[in-house]
């Protein structure tokens, strides 16, 4: 209520997961073949999620950990008896799949996507 009594109001915020592991880390330290769990565990920490994947062309299962990170952000901005107000939205997304076969390091895909946006919200 305090903001809307301003000539112009502001607010925004952040919103994250938390750190995501250094990508480049994997080619420079990880072997295929030849690292453990444990090393990619002490390389890019504890995974957000484990699952599994059967990959073409042979369709061999492997088992997967998810490393993600999601950054959301807003800021809403409104001038004062101005109805309705402009929200400016952004998101970002890092996801990294760390693939296994009978226990040790085969591979990882990694994914980055991101996207904003503006809509026009009416302010109470």
């Amino acid at each position: 209520m305090l903001a809307m009594s301003l000539e112009a109001c502001s607010s925004s915020w952040i919103l994250t997961t938390g750190m995501f592991p250094d990508v480049s880390l994997i080619g420079k330290n990880l072997k295929r073949g030849v690292s453990t769990k444990a090393d990619v565990e002490q390389l890019l920490g504890q995974p957000t999620g484990r699952g599994g994947a059967l990959l073409p062309p042979s369709h061999v299962g492997y088992e997967a950990w998810l490393y993600e990170s999601v950054q959301g952000g807003a800021e809403m901005k409104s001038e004062r008896g101005q109805t309705p107000g402009l929200a400016t939205m952004s998101l970002r997304q890092q996801i990294v799949l760390i693939f296994f076969k009978d226990g040790l390091y085969h591979g990882y895909l990694w994914f980055l996507g991101s996207s904003s946006g503006s809509m026009t919200v009416q302010m109470p």
